[in-house]
C-alpha cells in the first residue's frame, strides 16, 4: 500500500484540517490515514455513485471470493468496495459502525458488512495489522460523525433556546457556512436544515 502521492489526486483524498473533534485528530495521526492500494482515488473518481465533495480517507485491497480483487474503503461519505475489470462492482454502505473484522490466528484477516464477507481466502491480500488499522480507521471516522452530530444537536437546542428574533434564514446559513468549511457533510447539512424548518 502507498500513502497518498498528492500532486495528482488531491481532491480525491481527505487532507488534514484544523478541528477540535477527537476523533478527526486521533484519525489524522493515525499510521493509516491516507494510506491505500495504487490506483484507489482514481476508481474512487470512477464511480457513478460518488458524491462531489466525497474524499478517500484509507482502504485495503480484498478479494471477494477466489477471482474477485477490489479495494475495501472508508470515505468522508461511506464504507465502499469497488472493483473493475469485466465484472466491476460498486457497494456502499452507511458509516454506522457495523463494520466486523476477523484477524484470527492461523486465519487470513477477513471483512463482513452485512452479508457480504470480504478477504478470509487462503491467500490473504491484507495482513493482520492492516486490517486492524483499517478497522481503527473505521470507528474514528464512525465517531467523528457521531461527534459532530452531537454538536449540531447541541448547538440547534442552544439557539433554539435563545432564538431572539433570529430568522430561519439566518441558521441556515450559518449551517451552509458549515457545509462550506467542510464542518458538515451535504447528507448532515439537509438533516440539520430540515429540523430547522420544521421548528417553525
Amino acid at each position: 500500500m502507498n500513502e497518498a502521492n498528492v500532486d495528482g489526486v488531491a481532491s480525491r483524498v481527505l487532507q488534514p484540517f484544523e478541528t477540535d473533534n477527537p476523533y478527526l485528530l486521533k484519525l489524522f495521526a493515525h499510521r493509516a490515514f491516507r494510506v491505500f492500494p495504487p490506483g484507489t482515488p482514481e476508481l474512487l473518481a470512477d464511480l457513478d455513485t460518488v458524491a462531489d465533495d466525497e474524499q478517500l480517507v484509507a482502504g485495503v485491497r480484498v478479494g471477494r471470493g477466489l477471482m474477485e480483487k477490489g479495494a475495501l474503503m472508508v470515505t468522508t461519505h461511506w464504507l465502499r468496495y469497488a472493483s473493475k475489470g469485466r465484472r466491476a462492482k460498486d457497494g456502499f454502505w452507511d458509516l454506522d459502525g457495523s463494520l466486523g473484522i476477523k484477524t484470527d490466528l492461523g486465519y487470513p484477516p477477513g471483512f463482513r458488512i452485512g452479508g457480504n464477507a470480504f478477504g478470509g481466502n487462503r491467500t490473504p491480500i491484507v495482513g493482520r495489522r492492516e486490517a486492524n488499522d483499517f478497522g481503527e480507521i473505521y470507528a474514528l471516522v464512525v465517531g467523528a460523525g457521531g461527534h459532530i452530530r452531537q454538536e449540531l444537536h447541541t448547538t440547534a437546542q442552544a439557539s433554539m433556546a435563545s432564538r431572539d428574533g433570529v430568522g430561519t434564514a439566518s441558521e441556515i446559513k450559518e449551517l451552509a457556512a458549515l457545509r462550506d468549511n467542510g464542518d458538515l457533510s451535504q447528507m448532515e447539512f439537509e438533516a440539520a436544515k430540515a429540523r430547522v424548518l420544521g421548528s417553525d
